[in-house]
């Protein structure tokens, strides 16, 4: 990630819907999030859907919200 965003990508964008959940574990959500705000920022990161982090989060997900900046920034 770094690669692309030393190229120039400024966001990305993370789905978390719970049509993405019915494949994606939700451990593996939160790990992208935790290292996508890690290279470019909390305002690098999109998250589709965010109010239903908390529903992801209760099926067993980090109890930490590695989103927390950007999800507040939404509101």
């Amino acid at each position: 990630m770094c690669a692309l965003r030393d190229a120039g990508l400024r966001a990305v964008l993370i789905s978390c819907s719970p049509f993405h959940a019915e494949a994606i574990p939700p451990e593996r959500i939160l790990l992208a999030a935790r290292k996508e705000v890690e290279v470019f920022g909390p305002s690098g990161v999109i998250l589709y859907l965010p109010e239903w982090l908390d529903q992801v989060q209760s099926f067993g997900g980090a109890a930490h919200n590695p989103l927390g900046a950007v999800r507040s920034s939404l509101r």
